[in-house]
């Protein structure tokens, strides 16, 4: 019986080296699967709250909690976070990263269900966070005929809780203000 158990551990093993070997990373693929690797820490089934604030900062409205998954894709290539329940109140972001080595930048796209905006931040890791704006796309939202606001993105890191702090702009990016706090608490199965 031991025999067995160890000819089948072997066999496995040889099988899994040879198909290493036929389907090795390409070199070209490696610095963007160490980059999103790097936010793997990311990775999980979150409850979220959103909290939106008018004055500043001084005072903070939750709106109703809500469970996204964030999960690594296209083998490896992207970090996905996606609402786990569209019916749920409020609106709801889709949301899908990547870095692009020749640029040297991460990039999210982000997507609601309630404008439809395809939102394009780009920025990189600074002191344990990732922070991206989307100065350079101008995928602002209009706020009146002369006013668009675009944002930064300042994320947190780290689990099992994080936060996301998000600020806007109103004169490109000359000046900042928070708009929005998202917290972040790793769903327990």
């Amino acid at each position: 019986m031991r025999l067995r158990i160890l000819s089948i551990i072997i066999v496995f093993l040889s099988t899994s080296q040879l198909i290493a070997q036929s389907n090795p990373i390409p070199e070209v693929s490696k610095k963007p699967l160490s980059k999103v690797s790097e936010l793997s820490v990311l990775t999980g089934n979150w409850h979220m709250t959103v909290y939106m604030t008018e004055d500043g900062g001084k005072t903070w409205q939750p709106t109703p909690p809500q469970v996204v998954q964030i999960s690594t894709g296209h083998k490896g290539m992207m970090l996905e976070e996606k609402p786990m329940d569209l019916s749920s109140p409020g609106f709801h972001m889709h949301s899908f990263i990547t870095y692009d080595q020749y640029r040297k930048v991460y990039r999210k796209a982000a997507i609601d269900d309630v404008w439809g905006i395809m939102d394009i931040y780009e920025g990189n890791l600074n002191e344990g966070n990732l922070v991206l704006t989307n100065l350079k796309s101008k995928t602002y939202f209009p706020i009146s005929d002369k006013v668009w606001r675009g944002f930064r993105l300042n994320i947190e890191l780290k689990s099992p809780s994080r936060k996301m702090l998000i600020e806007k702009t109103d004169d490109d990016g000359k000046t900042w203000q928070p708009a929005f706090r998202v917290e972040y608490q790793l769903k327990v199965s």
